[in-house]
């Protein structure tokens, strides 16, 4: 049996997908095929709006501990910067500055490990600056995509010194395209989740860290 804990934010909880999100379509498939292989996949989202990498960092090793029962274990971090670079627009300050973001990624990556057989990052996402800078639900901040790229490059680094896997959404997505996939700026709507799911299946998939054969029928 394979564990996956997910830890991330709202995009990764899944808002605005009438299926769920990008993760709730993972575990659709692997509940699929663990029911009809003889291997078992178990993912647990515990991702939750509006979550800092300070936040995720002082909840992580407990939320690991109500779940690990010593199988194997793969922990996914969307631990990106995508809250942390939050502008405060009267200050220019980022919610999370961009050294303590770089030590709660860190040290996330050390509670991982210390439990985890694999752990693998997940970046940001872009936004449409038009509409959420500032944001219409807290106009004392905003978004910008030149601000969630600093955090992004910063991830990008941690990942490859540390020899880890990474899933670069943010690469990996056209940022005008992305723009008529976002249901209010920030979160995607069920095509943009879909685009997600489809990025994170191939890349992990990949790595052998799901099976190869996911999507095959009985």
């Amino acid at each position: 049996m394979t564990r996956i804990l997910v830890f991330g934010t709202s995009v990764d909880h899944g808002f605005y997908d009438t299926e769920g999100g990008w993760v709730q379509r993972l575990r659709e498939k692997l509940d699929k095929y663990t029911i009809n292989n003889q291997d078992d996949y178990s993912i647990y989202n515990l991702s939750i709006s509006g979550d800092t990498t300070e936040r995720i960092l002082n909840r992580m090793e407990n939320e690991i501990k109500a779940r690990n029962n010593d199988e194997a274990l793969q922990i996914w971090l969307e631990v990106g910067g995508g809250n942390d670079s939050q502008v405060e627009l009267e200050t220019g300050e980022n919610w999370i500055s961009r050294e303590a973001f770089k030590e709660n990624v860190e040290a996330c990556i050390d509670i991982a490990e210390d439990y985890a057989d694999e752990v693998v990052l997940f970046t940001t996402t872009p936004v449409d600056e038009s509409l959420v800078y500032p944001m219409p639900w807290k106009k004392s901040h905003g978004y910008k995509n030149s601000e969630k790229e600093d955090y992004t490059k910063i991830l990008r680094e941690i990942v490859e010194n540390r020899e880890l896997t990474l899933v670069d959404f943010f690469r990996e997505i056209d940022k005008e395209a992305w723009k008529d996939r976002l249901e209010d700026g920030v979160h995607p709507n069920a095509e943009g989740h879909e685009q997600l799911y489809r990025i994170a299946k191939s890349e992990l998939k990949k790595r052998e860290l799901i099976p190869e054969d996911l999507d095959s029928r009985p």
